[in-house]
């Protein structure tokens, strides 16, 4: 859910829910990200989470097909590409 709002956030503007604000919130805690990291940054921990517990392959599916995409490989940057 985390994921599909980030990428939507991204791509729209907008988020799915109220409820994300908090678990995004969570998120960034839990990781040691900034209160204020923007949602790419959000992106690529979410990616490290799916490298460490070996899912790279799934998050990459779900990167394309919502239109993005990483550069560099693993721990690379991620773009939109529509």
């Amino acid at each position: 859910m985390l994921l599909m709002s980030v990428m939507g956030e991204i791509k729209h503007g907008m988020m799915l829910t109220r409820n994300i604000v908090h678990v995004k919130r969570e998120f960034k805690a839990a990781v040691g990200l900034a209160k204020n990291a923007d949602n790419y940054v959000v992106l690529q921990s979410i990616g490290q989470v799916y490298d460490d517990n070996k899912l790279t392959a799934e998050f990459e599916d779900k990167l394309r097909k919502f239109g993005f995409e990483r550069v560099g490989g693993l721990g690379g940057c991620i773009v939109r590409t529509n």
